[in-house]
């Protein structure tokens, strides 16, 4: 069996492959010029691009800045200033991108910025520079090199994702509504058709019970008048839930004030309000959805956390506001809900995250097993498309 090489042989041998290697001799190559390197080099970039030295000479381009930015060929760009170029082109860059060149110039480094430039179609683009200083062996600046893209496009697909966005918000506020008023006149026939229907059944069911002698189905008479009044009061309280007086309330802080006092009053759970007062008034839309989605989390509060205290807390500048919502109830495990738009996501967090994103805010879940539930909601102040 070989004996397995020691460190010492590998150590040998490598000295041996070094002392070969220095007496071979190393061919010559064909090494390209650097203009003929640099050349077609900035040609194959698909964006203008150009090379100033220190004094704001260009002493190179490609193809696309000369002639699509500039109108001119590359050999009457480069060996010129901005000055130059100025006399014999209308188009190009201005006197505040050059001056920007050279402060680059004297506080070496990279920098970028945005800019409009005519270029030699006559049509105003706007591009994106980036630029950065070069040096030598020993660190002495030699100029600069700069890349333009053209961002006309995406600036204008920015500006109608805008208007879009703008028009989305507004029609999510037609809808939000739409629906406060179809709650109101639900709240209405309630009240004013089938509860006073069920009134007048009742009175009828009581003259009945006093013409009629009393017989074995007096009890059942009574049964149903009782089941008929617990109906009115059923009726009554679902047309004030769905359309309760603070909802329509100028004051958002009053309005969240009685929700509360009405939430603790009717579950026995003790709810807190704070309110930093800094509330300035609202468009109709924002007060209507901060009154139903604080609603909507105090009864999932009610139905599923059993907490023994909730508390709502208001900030407010004059950008938007923060709501939270919490409670000290036993929380869940909101990572495992699903938040896809028409899927229950649990507690019916779906429809109000929906509803929140629809009018540009942002709804979050903050909650662990036994430790509670927290969840901020944020609302832009929204300014209506002409």
């Amino acid at each position: 069996m070989p004996r397995r090489p020691t460190y010492q042989d590998l150590k040998k041998r490598v000295r041996e492959l070094e002392q070969k290697s220095a007496k071979c001799p190393v061919p010559e190559r064909g090494v390209p010029s650097h203009h003929d390197f640099l050349e077609p080099l900035l040609d194959a970039i698909p964006y203008p691009v150009f090379v100033k030295d220190k004094n704001g000479i260009y002493v190179g381009c490609n193809a696309l800045f000369a002639q699509e930015v500039l109108g001119l060929p590359k050999a009457e760009v480069v060996g010129h200033s901005h000055v130059d170029l100025c006399r014999v082109a209308s188009f190009g860059l201005t006197q505040s991108d050059h001056d920007k060149d050279m402060k680059l110039i004297s506080e070496p480094g990279a920098s970028g910025h945005e800019a409009k430039i005519q270029c030699a179609d006559g049509v105003e683009h706007d591009f994106l520079f980036n630029k950065a200083t070069f040096a030598d062996a020993n660190g002495q600046v030699l100029g600069i090199v700069g890349v333009m893209t053209d961002i006309t496009d995406l600036k204008l697909r920015k500006k109608d994702l805008r208007t879009c966005q703008a028009h989305l918000r507004f029609l999510s506020s037609e809808l939000l509504m739409a629906e406060e008023h179809e709650r109101r006149q639900i709240a209405m026939d309630l009240h004013d058709r089938i509860g006073q229907n069920l009134a007048v059944t009742k009175m009828k069911l009581d003259e009945l019970r006093n013409t009629v002698p009393r017989s074995t189905n007096d009890d059942a008479l009574g049964e149903i008048r009782d089941l008929i009044d617990q109906t009115i009061k059923d009726a009554r309280s679902l047309s004030f839930d769905l359309n309760p007086p603070a909802v329509h309330e100028n004051d958002l802080g009053a309005a969240i004030e009685w929700l509360a006092e009405n939430f603790q009053q009717q579950h026995g759970i003790l709810t807190e309000l704070v309110d930093d007062r800094n509330l300035m008034p609202l468009e109709e839309v924002i007060h209507v959805f901060i009154f139903r989605a604080i609603q909507e989390l105090l009864f999932n509060i009610a139905k599923h956390a059993n907490a023994h205290r909730a508390r709502i807390v208001i900030q407010g500048d004059e950008d938007g506001l923060l709501i939270q919502v919490e409670d000290d109830g036993i929380g869940f495990d909101h990572r495992s809900l699903k938040y896809r738009s028409g899927v229950t996501a649990g507690f019916g967090l779906s429809n109000i995250r929906d509803r929140v994103k629809g009018i540009g805010g942002r709804l979050e879940v903050e909650s662990e097993l036994y430790k509670g539930t927290r969840i901020p909601l944020s609302v832009p102040i929204i300014k209506m498309p002409p």
